[in-house]
Parts: C-alpha cells; sequence; structure tokens
C-alpha cells in the first residue's frame, strides 16, 4: 500500500525549486508530483517540467493557483528561461502578471542580463511591471552588469520610464566606478529624470578620477544640467588626480569652464603630493594654474623641504621661483638646506644658499647643516658651508662635534677644512679633547699628529687625566704613545691615573713602551705604581725584559722588597724559571728570600717542579750562609 505524504505547501513547493535548479530530471519530479495530493506542488512542478509544451497543456495545468505562475515566471527570469516567460505571459487564460511581487521577475532579470526576457516583461498585455519598480534597483541592476541595451529599454520605456536619478544616484556612481561611458551617456540624457553630474557632492567625478576615465570626465563636467564640479568635496578629486599621475586629468579639473578645481585646496596638499612623488609637471601645472595656483610658501614651505628631501632640483627652482608666494630657502629654520645636505645634493645646496630672496643661512639650526655634511662624509658640501658668501658655517659649531664626528670617520681632509677654516675655526681640544681621545681609540696616528700640533687650541695630551695615554696603551699604538708623551704642550703624564699606563703595557709585553714610561723626563711611571701591579703582570706573562726593567727601577722603592717577594711567589706558581733566577738575585734580603722559599717550595713541589724546587733549596742555602 503507498505510503501518502504529508507536507506543507510551503515545504513542497521549496523542494521542487530546489530540486529545478539542482538539475533533477523531469521524469523524477513528475512521479514526484504525482505521489503528493498538494494542488501547488503538483502545478509547480509542471510548470518546471513541462518545458516547450504547447500553450494549451500548460494553461491546463495552471489554471489552479496564480501564486504558482508568479513563482513560476521569476523562476524562469532567473533562469533565463525566455520560452517559459513567453508562454507564461501569453497564455490564453490566467496567464502570468509581469508585475508579480513586485517587480522580482524584472530585477532578476535585468541582473542576469536577459535583454528579451526583459522586453517581455515591459511590454506585456497582462500587467505589464513598471521599468522604476523597486525604487529602480533593476536599472542599478542592469548598470553594474555593464548591460548597456537593458540601460536603454529601462530609461525608454512606454510607461513607468526608470529614473536615471534613482536611489540618489546610484547607477551613475556604479556606470562611473565600472567605467562604462555608453551607459554613462545614456544615464545623463534619460529624457526625463536624467542623472545628475554633481550627485553625491560630485561623487561620481571623484570615482572617475579614481579609475582614470578621462572621457566620462568629460561628460560630467560638461553635462547639461547640473554638471559636476571640479571642486567638488573641497578638492579632492584633484588630490586624487596626483596621486594616480592622471596629468591630463588634472588639466581638465584646473581648466573646467565652471567651478574649476583650486590648485590651493586642502592647504595645498595636492602640491605637496606631487613634490614627494616626484611628479614635475604636476608640480608646474599646479603652481601656475590660471586661478587660485598653488602657494609655494604653504605650511611653511613644506613642498621645498619635499623637494630638498628628494634631491629634486627642478622642482626646487621653481618653488623658489613661483610668481606668487614663492617658497622660501630659509624658511623652518633652513630644513631644507639640511635636508639637501644629508642627501648629498651639491647643487640642490647651491640653489638654497644663493636663492635671491630670503636665501638659507649655511650657519642654520646651529650648524645642524655643517654636522650633516661631515657626519655623511660629503666634503665639497663641508667647503661650500664653511666658505658661504654670507652666514657661513661655524667651523666650532655645537662645542666641537662636527670635528669630533669628522675624527670618528677618519675623514682627514675634512678634519684639516675643520682646524683651518677662515673664521670660527674648530679647536682641537674641544669637548675636554674628546676629539683626541676618538683619534686614539681609532687607532688614527695622523689625525692625532695633527690634533696635537694644531697651530691653536691644540690639544692636551693629557685631556681628562690621560685617558689618551691609557687608550694608546691597550690599543698597542707604540707611535701613538711617544706622541702623547713628547707632546710640544702638555705631554701626557706616565704616571697617570696611578701608573695604570704602565700596569696595562707591562701585561701586555711592550717593551719600548715601559721603558718610554720609566724613563722620560717629567712624571715618569712609578715601577710600584698601584701596588705593584705593573711587576706582577710582566711576571704573570713571562716578560723576562719587562721584569728587569721593573726590578732596575724599584731599588730604591721603599715596598721594593715586598712586591719582589710577591712577585716570585708568582714566578714560582707559574713555573717561570728565567724570571724566577731575576728576582733572587733582586732587591730582596736574605731573611726575605727564605721567607719567600719557604713559601713558595710547597707551590714548587705540588707543581712537581723540580728545576725550581732545586733553586729554592739553593736560595735557602744561600740566604742560610748569610
Amino acid at each position: 500500500m503507498r505510503r501518502e505524504l504529508s507536507l506543507p505547501d510551503e515545504v513542497m513547493t521549496d523542494v521542487l525549486l530546489r530540486a529545478c535548479r539542482l538539475g533533477v530530471p523531469s521524469s523524477t519530479l513528475s512521479a514526484v508530483s504525482r505521489s503528493w495530493h498538494s494542488v501547488v506542488a503538483q502545478n509547480l512542478a509542471k510548470i518546471m517540467i513541462i518545458h516547450g509544451a504547447m500553450p494549451e497543456a500548460l494553461c491546463r495545468a495552471l489554471q489552479h493557483d496564480q501564486s504558482v505562475l508568479a513563482q513560476a515566471l521569476l523562476e524562469a527570469a532567473i533562469g533565463g528561461h525566455t520560452e517559459i516567460v513567453r508562454i507564461l505571459l501569453k497564455a490564453p487564460e490566467h496567464a502570468a502578471h509581469a508585475d508579480c511581487k513586485g517587480g522580482k521577475a524584472l530585477v532578476a532579470a535585468a541582473r542576469g542580463g536577459h535583454a528579451e526576457i526583459v522586453h517581455l516583461l515591459l511590454n506585456s498585455l497582462h500587467y505589464a511591471v513598471h521599468s522604476d519598480c523597486q525604487e529602480g534597483q533593476a536599472l542599478v541592476e542592469a548598470v553594474v552588469g555593464g548591460h548597456t541595451e537593458i540601460v536603454h529599454m529601462l530609461l525608454n520605456a512606454p510607461l513607468h520610464a526608470a529614473r536615471a536619478d534613482c536611489q540618489e544616484g546610484l547607477a551613475l556612481v556604479e556606470a562611473v566606478r565600472r567605467g562604462y561611458t555608453e551607459i554613462v551617456h545614456l544615464l545623463l540624457n534619460a529624457p526625463q529624470h536624467a542623472a545628475r553630474a554633481d550627485l553625491q557632492e560630485g561623487q561620481a567625478l571623484v570615482e572617475a578620477v579614481i579609475g582614470g576615465h578621462r572621457e566620462i570626465m568629460c561628460m560630467l563636467l560638461n553635462a547639461p544640467q547640473h554638471a559636476a564640479r571640479a571642486d567638488c568635496q573641497a578638492g579632492q578629486a584633484l588630490l586624487l588626480a596626483v596621486r594616480g599621475r592622471h596629468t591630463e586629468i588634472l588639466c581638465l579639473l584646473l581648466n573646467a569652464p565652471l567651478h574649476a578645481a583650486r590648485a590651493n585646496c586642502l592647504e595645498g596638499r595636492a602640491l605637496s603630493e606631487a613634490v614627494h612623488r616626484g611628479y614635475t609637471e604636476m608640480a608646474f601645472l599646479l603652481l601656475n594654474a590660471p586661478q587660485h595656483a598653488a602657494q609655494a610658501d604653504n605650511k611653511e614651505g613644506l613642498a621645498l623641504l619635499l623637494a630638498a628631501l628628494g634631491g629634486q632640483i627642478e622642482v626646487a627652482r621653481m618653488l623658489l621661483n613661483a610668481p606668487q608666494h614663492a617658497a622660501r630657502a630659509d624658511s623652518k629654520d633652513g630644513e631644507a638646506l639640511v635636508l639637501a645636505v644629508r642627501g648629498g645634493h651639491i647643487e640642490l645646496v647651491g640653489i638654497l644658499l644663493n636663492a635671491p630672496q630670503h636665501a638659507a643661512r649655511a650657519d642654520c639650526k646651529e650648524g645642524e647643516a655643517l654636522v650633516s655634511a661631515v657626519r655623511g662624509g660629503h666634503i665639497e658640501l663641508v667647503g661650500i658651508l664653511l666658505n658661504a658668501h654670507q652666514h657661513a658655517a661655524r667651523a666650532d659649531c655645537k662645542e666641537g662635534w662636527a670635528l669630533v664626528l669628522a675624527v670618528r670617520e677618519a675623514h682627514v681632509e675634512v678634519v684639516n677644512m675643520l682646524l683651518n677654516a677662515p673664521q670660527h675655526a674648530a679647536r682641537a681640544d674641544c669637548q675636554e679633547g674628546e676629539a683626541l681621545l676618538s683619534a686614539v681609540r681609532g687607532g688614527h696616528i695622523e689625525l692625532v699628529g695633527i690634533l696635537l700640533n694644531a697651530t691653536q687650541h691644540a690639544a692636551r695630551a693629557d685631556c681628562k687625566g690621560g685617558v689618551a695615554l691609557v687608550l694608546a696603551v691597550r690599543g698597542g699604538h707604540i707611535e701613538m704613545v711617544k706622541m702623547l708623551l713628547n707632546a710640544p704642550q702638555h705631554a701626557a703624564r706616565a704616571d697617570c691615573q696611578e701608573g695604570l699606563a704602565l700596569v696595562l703595557a707591562a701585561r701586555g709585553g711592550h717593551i719600548e713602551m715601559v721603558r718610554m714610561m720609566l724613563t722620560v723626563p717629567q712624571h715618569a711611571a712609578r715601577a710600584d705604581s698601584k701596588e705593584g701591579q705593573a711587576l706582577e703582570g710582566a711576571v704573570r706573562g713571562g716578560h723576562v725584559e719587562i721584569v728587569r726593567m721593573l726590578l732596575n727601577a724599584m731599588l730604591h722603592a721603599a715596598h721594593a722588597d715586598l712586591l719582589s717577594r710577591q712577585a716570585l711567589e708568582q714566578a714560582v706558581n707559574k713555573g717561570r724559571r728565567a724570571l724566577f733566577r731575576l728576582l733572587l738575585a733582586g732587591p730582596l734580603s736574605a731573611a726575605q728570600v727564605e721567607d719567600g722559599c719557604v713559601d713558595a717550595s710547597q707551590n714548587a713541589r705540588q707543581r712537581q717542579d723540580i728545576v725550581i724546587e732545586r733553586m729554592l733549596l739553593d736560595a735557602l742555602e744561600a740566604a742560610a750562609g748569610e
């Protein structure tokens, strides 16, 4: 016994619709529809199944329910089934209403680009659909899809034609955004209710600029009525034209017959954008606009700063020589000059320094331009700034910071230029000798000599308590140590920092350095300084010659015996036999040798150093004999 299905009509209708869309075969749908007793479901199934049936048969199948006809018409419009739509609309009895469901079939057909179906719906004998249904949504859908023929039909429908200005001109905006020139022309020239080119505060024009649609722009600006304003949205179109590098569009906006764009709009942002992006031609157009030209000095000369940053020589010339509101080369305290120097733009620096009016000062920003030139190693620019005709840069600016930088970068020629500047030359002893310390730290012997022998305000070799000497010793620069110890004035003291230089030299095994510091005529280093660390370090390093020099220098030192005894222990601990012999012959008394040998004997025995142990025994016997 066959089981009857009992489902709501809405459910069965939805099932059949989905089956049709998925392409379920007609035979299957026929079988299913016959098994249901729902009039709605059966009729809907027959509509979708009787594809191409004779009108009489179709009419017999659909004579029960108009709602089914409406749904069928919509489905046929969505799927683009022209023949089914024609049959539904032209049935002799109970024909479908073309305007059913509020014109949804028309919107669907316009969206899908089914021009013939649109024509059938608009010209149906039974309740023809209105082109302007659903607030003109059909027109918007046709425009978005670029269906020109459908747009034409909707705008020229005999009754209730679609309004080209529907939905606040959305159709026109969409057409412009997509670059549909012909559709834009149709909308602007519709017989009734044509779209306004200036709608939404000129949004259509802005979209045309973004897309670079020159022809569409011309149509908008020259529309017979309500033409778009080139200065719409406070000049946003002009700014977008610059960003997109649309030179021709920029010309159109600046030369529009009415309400031309103002080149100085948005506080001159268009000019700043053109300069920043390097669009020289656009910058020229903005500066020479027939009306409301861009001001080169706007925002304290921002455009000039951008030109200097990018090294744009021609643009800088245009800005400085603008017919009105020319940029000042010294704007923002000479920031443009500093930027040009940092980039190494020699010609641009010359233009700024020699501007006919308000030329940049070479000493601007407390000498920042000179410091930047030195930091970048731009020797030619340093010379230009130091020898400027007016307000030349001071070589001693920022407490000699330029000199310090030049030394750190080892720019010998720049250092000479700064020290020998015609006016306000840099002082070699600036910043308490920081330039000299930088030269020593970097191992630049030539620069050390230049600084120590400067004609005026030479660097002091003893600056900062002798740090220069300590750094030279630590770096192993013998020639540099000699220069510091023998400087003509304010020579470094070998005993500086409690003899730290001597200790470092002894530890490092620098024999010549130790000799120089012990024998320098004035302020020689004490061999026993820093509690004998020099001797101890030399012993640990096994530097026999240095130990000998230190012992000889300590003959009359107050603590020579104690230091020698400590060194003796170190020699034993390190296994330094030659040093051990040398120390035994030093300034130790017999009793001290005996005490030191007793202490060291245990260490020698632990190390199993037979030779040193034997030497210790000999030393003890000799001490006992005394």
